[in-house]
């Protein structure tokens, strides 16, 4: 018989043993899957490692080809068999520091296999750190026999090529099994709201598959602010908590909103720490750039805080920087043919100047001259304050015009603006000033994409949110970017470039 926890204030019942539990079609939750799992991928990588150190060996040191560039062969006396059996230490050796450099970038959490396109990017710096790791290693001990660079930058290479399509791989095979069900955190969710809503939506899509919301419990008597949807169980009330985690059908708890009375939220914390289940909470207060909050102690108080994102920190910026100069220099010297043979389609269909410049808005709001290739009439500007974006089937737009906006090829002089350093390769879309004054009072949170430097292409972009499309939209995937910035992010966001032209009039 359930007794009252005269503590918390809910109904307590006697702790009940960890079961299997069920997924939607009848099948048994087996915890001990995950670790299966997560064993093979610790198996997986380490013998596909080693497989490719033997192959970059062999390709160092008898096809030669190398040898035309290097003198860098230590065994080219030796016979092949040999040669390997005096580099077996060497590949043990780099194996077992690629699993210990991996397993400190997290390659073996969860993640790994729950969220494949975004570990890849911790995949990719286990294999650059690797390889100065390695070098640096075999120079201070001085090693015997003496290790090949050659040897190690294929090793890295190769290695992150083979790595990233047998992590793919691995986890198609886990969704097509079924899988997944094993692996996932289940959520209990206390309240719900817009947030919590768009976790749900988020989780039963695309690449992000680390939790399933497994029920629901109001948190003002039966009611809800927002319904949640209809396949997600309502497990009784508030009342109730005790005993459901008592049942152990859960791994964590969501709390869907802060604005509660702090007993509430101190009796649910309470009840979470005695059945063993992790505490979490939407801090309602905190609408955008969650990646920066963090706690910190003042004086043995708690205090959440607005920390520093990605491109506030120096060494980051100078990497975007580099990349920058790198990308903007190549993209000049390739786009200029392109830009040649539509500057004099422009002129042919109509005389004046065939670029133009307009004031856009940077970092921090610094003001800069944008490039553009003309692709409207001479008079098309006086007219620009009309409307915030270029509309579909504008008037105003050349017949060559349209063409060269759908493949971007009127934003190629904007390389020389990230050369000069007004703008970057990726980030925000650079608004005009004159719009800024406006926008930024109607839309919440407009003036944070200011903090980082526009960019040629971005995600917002990318993703269709341009031109005369949702501007809300556009700014939550501009901040969306703003937070997760990586130089893998960077890199993927322009390859989509090419291969998304929505919304482009």
């Amino acid at each position: 018989m359930p007794t009252t926890n005269q503590t918390s204030g809910f109904v307590a019942t006697a702790p009940a043993p960890r079961l299997l539990q069920p997924n939607r079609e009848g099948q048994a939750r087996n915890p001990a899957i995950g670790d299966g799992l997560r064993l093979a991928t610790l198996c997986g990588d380490a013998a596909l490692f080693f497989a490719v150190q033997v192959f970059a060996f062999w390709f160092r040191l008898r096809t030669g080809i190398v040898d035309q560039f290097s003198v860098d062969s230590p065994f080219l006396d030796y016979s092949t068999a040999e040669a390997y059996r005096l580099y077996l230490s060497h590949f043990i050796l780099g194996t077992l520091m690629f699993l210990i450099i991996g397993a400190s970038f997290r390659i073996y959490s969860r993640n790994a296999y729950l969220r494949p396109r975004f570990v890849l990017g911790d995949v990719l710096k286990t294999c650059v750190v690797w390889m100065l790791a390695y070098l640096l290693f075999s120079l201070f001990f001085k090693i015997d026999p003496s290790v090949s660079r050659v040897f190690v930058v294929m090793s890295g290479v190769l290695g992150f090529v083979v790595l990233a399509a047998w992590r793919m791989g691995f986890n198609r095979w886990i969704r097509r099994k079924g899988l997944l069900f094993h692996v996932q955190d289940r959520l209990l969710v206390i309240g719900w709201s817009k947030d919590t809503q768009a976790l749900y939506h988020r989780s039963n899509r695309g690449d992000f598959r680390e939790i399933t919301i497994a029920g629901v419990l109001p948190l003002n008597g039966a009611n809800f602010a927002t319904r949640p949807p209809k396949d997600v169980p309502v497990l009784g009330s508030l009342s109730d908590l005790d005993d459901v985690l008592a049942q152990r059908q859960h791994d964590a708890v969501l709390l869907a909103d802060t604005a509660v009375p702090a007993d509430v939220m101190a009796r649910i914390v309470q009840v979470c720490h005695r059945e063993m289940v992790r505490f979490m909470a939407i801090p309602a207060f905190f609408e955008v750039l969650f990646s920066g909050l963090h706690l910190e102690s003042i004086r043995g108080v708690p205090v959440l805080s607005l920390g520093s994102l990605p491109l506030d920190n120096l060494p980051n910026r100078m990497l975007k920087r580099t990349m920058d100069i790198a990308g903007a220099t190549f993209g000049l010297l390739v786009a200029a043919p392109l830009l040649a043979v539509s500057a004099l389609l422009v002129q042919r269909e109509s005389p004046g100047p065939v670029f133009f410049s307009q004031e856009r808005a940077g970092r921090n709001g610094k003001k800069f001259k944008m490039l553009k290739l003309r692709t409207m009439r001479p008079d098309a500007s006086e007219s620009d304050h009309v409307n915030q974006s270029t509309q579909r089937n504008d008037p105003r737009v050349l017949r060559v015009g349209s063409i060269i906006r759908k493949w971007n090829i009127d934003e190629t002089p904007q390389f020389w603006n990230v050369l000069v350093g007004d703008m970057s390769l990726v980030g925000p879309r650079p608004e005009r000033t004159y719009h800024i004054s406006y926008l930024r009072d109607e839309i919440r949170h407009y003036n944070v994409r200011h903090t980082v430097k526009p960019g040629m292409t971005g995600w917002a972009a990318v993703n269709g949110w341009r031109g005369d499309t949702n501007l809300n939209e556009r700014i939550r995937f501009d901040l969306d970017y703003i937070e997760r910035w990586s130089l893998l992010f960077d890199a993927y966001i322009m390859l989509l470039t090419f291969a998304r032209n929505k919304n482009a009039y």
